[in-house]
């Protein structure tokens, strides 16, 4: 087990941050090398952190900003700490190995990660008492948007390098984003029955049944359980709708990998050599029919076919819960107060549909 380490507090932060600042890469090197900044795993809580760096060392000896909710920056042997919390919920941890340090950088990273959860684990066995003022709930639809729109990204930037088209990464990318927009819609959809739903029908078994209605079911019957449309009919036969569905069958024959008509070829001869010949690759939806044939075009096909499904729903809301939707859709937490009256939430305006 390694030896507990002791910190105090330090002034050498702004040092250290105005040779980053300047470009200043020998005076950096002079003071000691930063190493990539460690985040700590979510069960350690960040107030948990806090709160022993409060009661060990008084209050944060650096000024925090933007996203960042607080700062500590202590001094051990061998290096430099900045231990900040940030969105309320996260905690990094950034070291400097000082130019006497005779330690290895991975390894002295771990040691200060584990000496530090060690320490505030058993600060919170003996002080466990914190008072809870309001609920928070993650939002999905940031999460899937964030992963639907980072391979996206990742999938335009290889297809655009025209010397990468044929390597096999792309494919893979393309499955996978195509697969992750259409969870992009539904937590979207999940997200609106949460905050929407009637006050009447809360708490009940149609709250527990709607997570396992088909798609189609839930998206029709948005408005009548949700409160924030401005009238309970749907048009089935809207276009939107339409394509949208033909993507969901598309997407459930891949997600299960049903057999289709398109994955059995024919095996022609001529001119004493074989060929292989498929049936149209396409569907309804305009995508490739075979999971094996999908490429950037059908991912962003899938890509505007889902935000189109979403902003017909939003169109379709009264203006008031429209706005209050809209603003929920950036934040990655929701803070949620439930009373008689159902659920109240908060969130921060933002432009939306712009990419």
């Amino acid at each position: 087990m390694s030896e507990a380490l002791e910190y105090k507090l330090s002034n050498e932060r702004d040092r250290l941050l105005n040779a980053l600042d300047d470009g200043n890469y020998d005076a950096l090197a002079s003071m000691g090398s930063r190493l990539p900044s460690l985040f700590v795993d979510r069960s350690i809580s960040s107030i948990s952190f806090y709160r022993y760096l409060r009661s060990e060392f008084g209050a944060p000896n650096c000024e925090a900003e933007g996203n960042v909710d607080w700062i500590w920056f202590l001094g051990c042997d061998n290096a430099y700490l900045e231990i900040s919390g940030y969105n309320k919920s996260g905690v990094q941890i950034s070291v400097w190995l000082k130019p006497e340090a005779k330690v290895d950088f991975d390894g002295f990273s771990e040691q200060v990660e584990n000496d530090l959860i060690e320490k505030v684990k058993k600060f919170k066995k003996r002080n466990n008492s914190v008072s809870k003022t309001g609920e928070i709930v993650e939002n999905p639809y940031k999460t899937y948007l964030e992963t639907s729109e980072g391979l996206y990204n990742l999938a335009l930037a290889s297809w655009q390098d025209y010397s990468s088209r044929k390597k096999s990464h792309i494919a893979p990318l393309c499955r996978s984003g195509l697969n992750s927009y259409l969870s992009c819609f539904e937590s979207f959809l999940n997200l609106l029955y949460f905050l929407f739903l009637k006050k009447g029908l809360t708490k009940t078994r149609l709250q527990e049944g709607a997570n396992r209605l088909h798609i189609d079911l839930k998206i029709r019957m948005a408005p009548i359980y949700c409160s924030c449309f401005e009238t309970e009919e749907f048009d089935e036969k809207n276009p939107t709708f339409k394509r949208y569905m033909q993507l969901v069958d598309l997407r459930n024959d891949f997600v299960h990998a049903n057999f289709r008509k398109e994955m059995i070829g024919n095996i022609c001869s001529f001119d004493n050599k074989e060929f292989i010949t498929f049936e149209s690759q396409n569907s309804k939806s305009g995508l490739k029919s075979n999971f094996r044939a999908v490429l950037f075009d059908d991912l962003k096909a899938a890509r505007e076919i889902v935000f189109d499904m979403i902003n017909l729903l939003l169109s379709l809301m009264n203006e008031s819960d429209k706005e209050r939707m809209k603003s929920l859709m950036d934040d990655s937490f929701i803070r949620v107060t439930k009373s008689d009256k159902g659920i109240e939430f908060e969130g921060s305006p933002h432009s939306y549909g712009d990419n």
